[in-house]
């Protein structure tokens, strides 16, 4: 970790206001007469998305500092620009070194005049390095890795063993090639899914639950549905689907997994996002709530809840990372399902997440059960 002042004299500077990836640099403005130090925390976890206007901002002023150290390791974050850095006294600069240090982050302190002599030794003393403005790291700009929406085709509403034939004598064109393609993708999805995770009732209502949550329209619905079906047929399951039960249920969400992620942002706290993410995905309050540092596996991409292995990415991987950095114990998430169920009805207000009803349950009988909400039974076939 190292330290480097920056003479900005003359020098029209802003901050970049642009989302982050992982690695870029983050910049943030220093606000004139700052006394605390979770001031400047508070701006750098706004720097990485983190909105104050939300629920969760405490009176425990700490945290904020904690969270800002465990949410720029979690965004692999390498620098931390600081513009008008000679706002800070000597107490509160020697704070957030430490706070960059505690990061594994490079601090560059950007300062112009008028700078105290209470400033300037502090910048002696803690700056291991001078350098201009031209090598000041700036971010990237990478775009979102969102999903970008498609103009599904409609098609046929025929079962299982004709689906791939109408839909080749109906359609023509592109239209075809989208479906013929679109039953390939998941064929492929489904066989290897069974192939790894074993042809189980559980498996199969693992594979339509993630296809649930990209909350794909209802033509794209249907031909992937099609194709767990056929999929789960040769690995001798029935998988009975009622269409106008499972295109109408309430257990369908209605908003894609990446714009739930982009929301889910902007918390601070990574028990908000985590809650929110894994009801999503099925699993009950009390499980979320039993959680430990050691069902956090392969460096937080993976996680072991309910006695299942998922895997995580993007905001949920990071939060993850950030809730083993804040624990403090074995226990991963400190708080009852009670205080999960009014994190959901925060996301509900803050953010218009509707994850409530009957995906937001304090236990779950069997993880097939909601299958029988969306209209679909499975089988074993003699």
């Amino acid at each position: 970790m190292t330290v480097i002042a920056v003479d900005i004299t003359d020098q029209a500077i802003t901050a970049p206001n642009c989302a982050l990836s992982p690695g870029d640099p983050v910049w943030t403005r220093v606000r004139p007469n700052i006394r605390r130090t979770h001031t400047v925390a508070t701006d750098v976890l706004a720097a990485l998305g983190k909105r104050r206007d939300l629920a969760g901002k405490g009176r425990n002023e700490h945290e904020d500092i904690q969270l800002a150290i465990a949410w720029l390791k979690a965004y692999e974050a390498t620098d931390l620009v600081l513009l008008d850095a000679q706002h800070l006294g000597s107490k509160v600069l020697g704070n957030i070194v430490r706070l960059a240090e505690a990061a594994s982050a490079d601090l560059w302190l950007l300062h112009r005049p008028p700078a105290g002599d209470i400033f300037i030794r502090a910048l002696r003393r803690h700056a291991q390095v001078t350098k201009g403005i031209s090598d000041v790291p700036a971010p990237t700009h990478r775009p979102r890795n969102t999903r970008a929406p498609i103009d599904f085709p409609r098609v046929p509403r025929h079962d299982i063993h004709q689906f791939r034939a109408v839909v080749a004598a109906t359609l023509t064109g592109q239209a075809r090639d989208t479906v013929l393609a679109c039953l390939d993708d998941t064929a492929r999805t489904a066989y290897t899914r069974m192939a790894t995770a074993g042809a189980t009732p559980a498996t199969i209502a693992d594979i339509i639950d993630d296809l649930l949550l990209d909350a794909p329209g209802d033509d794209e619905l249907i031909t992937r549905v099609r194709d767990v079906q056929l999929a789960a047929w040769h690995h001798d399951f029935f998988a009975r689907v009622d269409l106008d039960t499972l295109l109408n249920s309430e257990e369908r969400p209605t908003l894609a997994a990446n714009a739930v992620d982009d929301a889910l942002a902007a918390y601070r706290q990574p028990h908000r996002i985590l809650t929110v993410t894994l009801t999503r995905r099925g699993h009950s309050l009390d499980a979320i709530a039993r959680l430990c540092r050691s069902d956090v596996l392969d460096g937080g991409r993976r996680l072991r809840i309910s006695d299942r292995i998922i895997d995580l990415a993007g905001e949920p991987a990071r939060a993850l990372r950030v809730a083993v950095d804040l624990a403090t114990g074995e226990q991963l998430i400190p708080y009852a399902a009670q205080t999960l169920a009014a994190a959901l009805t925060d996301a509900t207000r803050d953010l218009g997440l509707h994850v409530k009803g009957r995906r937001a349950e304090r236990t779950r009988p069997r993880h097939t059960a909601f299958l029988r909400r969306l209209g679909i039974t499975l089988r074993a076939l003699p």
